[in-house]
């Protein structure tokens, strides 16, 4: 029972990873702002425009600071080619530790694998391919698929197409893209059980010609649970290979 309760927190903590990930990536510069006959001819030009950012965004490091309640979870997320390292390190209020990198938590997509590694050692985590990590990558061609526009709504000030997803398995059911600057500035969902999931993106700063939100607003039930804001945003350095390496890998 113990090992199987490891696997669940273990897919658990993939799963908001993903989502930490998802935000970031999904909400730069997005594609559905068209109507139904303006889509194609929209989805070329952004093909077109973005065709080599994942070359450009390629070696990056971000650093981030996550509050919710009383607690704060920083995480420093490496990402380079298909691979990916997040470290994460909670703070808890009023708690005064021997060795506070005890609680940290580091997650490793080698490429094929998925590993989590604590201070009590590293283990597979079952259940994870490629395709879920990849899953931000190409999104304006994920988001083409089974999306349409259902109505305008201006959201943060900005005027949004408001774009339903029907497809099966989609991250998000509809997400508010800014009509002018095409940024994704909000997007929902339901949880597995049934509440309303929202994210609201602000603070946008360009970042190699592409607007990173540095601000992350996550939603439940129409309130606020977390708030998550990028501290900084580093690519186009060469990142080790070893930093993909789950420690007890490193000598195969």
């Amino acid at each position: 029972m113990k090992g199987r309760n490891g696997n669940i927190a273990g897919c658990r903590m993939v799963a908001a990873l993903f989502t930490v990930l998802a935000l970031i990536f999904w909400a730069i510069p997005s594609i559905a702002g068209a109507m139904a006959g303006q889509m194609q001819d929209l989805i070329g030009r952004l093909n077109a425009k973005y065709a080599d950012f994942d070359k450009k965004m390629n070696n990056v490091i971000i650093k981030t600071v996550e509050h919710s309640g009383a607690s704060e979870t920083k995480m420093k997320i490496y990402r380079k080619n298909d691979k990916l390292r997040v470290e994460s390190l909670p703070e808890l209020p009023g708690v005064r530790l021997k060795n506070p990198d005890a609680l940290g938590t580091v997650i490793i997509w080698d490429g094929s694998s998925a590993w989590m590694i604590t201070a009590t050692g590293q283990k597979k985590i079952p259940g994870v391919t490629k395709d879920t990590f990849q899953a931000e990558n190409n999104w304006w061609k994920e988001i083409a698929r089974g999306a349409k526009i259902s109505g305008e709504e201006t959201v943060g000030g900005r005027q949004c197409y408001v774009i339903g997803i029907a497809r099966p398995k989609a991250r998000f059911d509809r997400i508010w893209i800014d009509k002018n600057d095409l940024v994704m500035v909000k997007a929902a969902t339901k949880s597995p059980g049934g509440k309303r999931l929202e994210w609201l993106f602000s603070d946008f700063k360009n970042i190699g010609g592409w607007d990173v939100p540095f601000k992350t607003e996550t939603l439940m039930s129409g309130k606020v649970v977390s708030t998550s804001d990028i501290e900084s945003f580093e690519f186009g350095r060469e990142l080790p290979d070893g930093l993909f390496v789950p420690p007890g890998n490193s000598g195969q």
